[in-house]
């Protein structure tokens, strides 16, 4: 074993260890956000039952506003079935994703002879709160994290095959890309001009065209990702042309949900999900892989180091110039620049981690890294322990009906006989990300029906109410008397009609 493949193994083990806490602990300790999280566990859950892979249901119904292809969905769809329905099953694949993509760099830095780039920029990542203390990534049961692990390894391997001329990392490479579109679709694609503009900046374009493993991936691509459209398509009529409007013409092109800002909202965002500690490395990092000269580096470092961060760099300006062209907006979109700068920092500071080796000791590099660090990992310690005894979350009044709802199914509540009113022909709303709970609450043994618009409401029905609107036409409606009343959320007994 070669020193350079020890040191890898090395920092690869080390990374683990220090990742389990940031990103495993208490994952399962604070109920599900509303919105996305909700809905994609519901369907997860659903799955677990109905087996059907190819089409996502949702109240066991095809769902055709999430049209994301469905690798995120079996993921937590067999967590579930190794864990049980809660809420950790739900997010271990996300918190996996996270671990594996800081190891794919430390993997990528050590093929490149530098492990040390890839640690420090692992870390970097996993600290960054964009990461660790945004509710959209890697302690979540969205897709980001997934998606972040696939495309990552993808832009990298895609580098290694410009640098080395080996086949392997261009398949690898077509792989990567297949399950990143397997995962969330079109957004998967969304790098690849910086990499088509890398291939001519290094006139790699011609040898990509030239080699068979370009057009097996390309086949490997086709088959996989057309096999699913396609078949999901004969079995549900209309999902291709909801792909169109809610991932492709549509969110580009149109303002989705609200989600409306200026061209700078990503740039923005950036200090926001880097954190205020990182960003300030940047500039510093900039000089020294662009600007400031070692005497002691030979010239293929120099110009490993001073490619690598052009390549990264420039990927990651290229996405974002992308993205913020688009009329949909969405704060978690810029994550996937996250490893990209996080290399870019990293390039920096295994340089100045070796200046400080060659002149002082083997001990002192290892100082600066801990003083680094030190920060950061405290505040991410500090952000993780608040969720040990956690009991509720940033949204306070949406998600509270979720913790009844997990008292009720725990037995904590006594109301074992509910009725949940949904509304009208759209069922989701307002409650389509309280589904997961229900799927809970009837699992363990609770009596639990739904009754569709107002007028389906009995004398004698117990129900649960969420919203404050449904509660003012019950009000106008029925005498009831009120068993629980929490923020916005009411459990009632139906006693006469007015």
């Amino acid at each position: 074993m070669t020193n350079n493949r020890r040191t890898s193994l090395i920092l690869i083990g080390i990374f683990f260890i220090l990742s389990i806490y940031p990103l495993f602990a208490y994952l399962g300790n604070y109920v599900l956000h509303i919105w996305d999280e909700g809905l994609y566990a519901a369907s997860a859950a659903e799955l677990t039952q109905t087996g059907n892979i190819f089409v996502r249901t949702f109240n066991f119904k095809p769902d055709m506003w999430v049209t994301k292809p469905p690798l995120g969905l079996w993921l937590q769809a067999i967590s579930i079935e190794v864990f049980g329905l809660n809420e950790f099953a739900v997010r271990f694949p996300s918190a996996v994703a996270a671990v594996l993509t800081g190891i794919i760099i430390i993997l990528f830095a050590g093929k490149l002879q530098r492990p040390f780039i890839g640690f420090y920029a692992a870390l970097i990542l996993i600290l960054s709160k964009g990461i660790i203390g945004w509710y959209h990534v890697c302690r979540s049961g969205d897709y980001e994290s997934l998606l972040l692990l696939f495309v990552t390894t993808y832009i990298l391997c895609f580098y290694l095959y410009c640098y080395f001329k080996k086949n392997v990392y261009l398949l690898i490479f077509f792989i990567a890309l297949t399950l990143a579109v397997l995962t969330k679709s079109v957004q998967a694609l969304i790098p690849m001009p910086a990499l088509f503009l890398y291939a001519l900046y290094k006139k790699d374009v011609l040898r990509i065209l030239k080699s068979r493993t370009f057009y097996w991936g390309i086949l490997i691509f086709v088959l996989l990702v057309g096999t699913y459209y396609i078949g999901r398509e004969l079995q549900n009529n209309g999902y291709l042309k909801a792909v169109w409007n809610e991932e492709l013409g549509g969110r580009f092109n149109h303002t989705i949900d609200g989600h409306k800002h200026g061209f700078g909202f990503y740039f923005e965002k950036l200090y926001q999900y880097f954190s205020s500690y990182f960003i300030w490395i940047l500039p510093v990092a900039i000089a020294l892989n662009w600007f400031v000269k070692s005497k002691s580096d030979n010239k293929a470092l120099s110009l490993l180091r001073k490619d690598l961060s052009i390549y990264t760099f420039g990927t990651a300006i290229v996405y974002l110039l992308i993205i913020s062209c688009a009329k949909t907006k969405l704060e978690w979109y810029n994550i996937i620049t996250l490893p990209l700068f996080a290399i870019f920092i990293g390039i920096a500071l295994e340089r100045i981690h070796f200046f400080i080796k060659e002149r002082t000791n083997k001990v002192l590099p290892f100082v600066f890294m801990i003083a680094l660090f030190s920060y950061p990992a405290l505040k991410a310690v500090n952000s993780v322990q608040e969720l040990k005894n956690f009991d509720t979350n940033w949204d306070t009044k949406r998600v509270n009906r979720f913790y009844i709802m997990k008292r009720i199914a725990n037995k904590e509540l006594p109301y074992q006989n509910l009725k949940v009113i949904l509304w009208g022909d759209k069922e989701w709303d307002n409650n389509y990300d309280s589904f997961f709970y229900f799927y809970i609450m009837r699992e363990k043994g609770v009596n639990l029906t739904y009754r569709n618009l107002i007028s389906d409401v009995q004398v004698g029905d117990t129900l649960l109410v969420n919203e404050p609107r449904t509660m003012a036409i019950i009000d106008s409606l029925f005498a009831y008397e009120v068993l629980l009343s929490e923020y916005d959320n009411r459990i009632i007994s139906i006693q006469a009609k007015k």
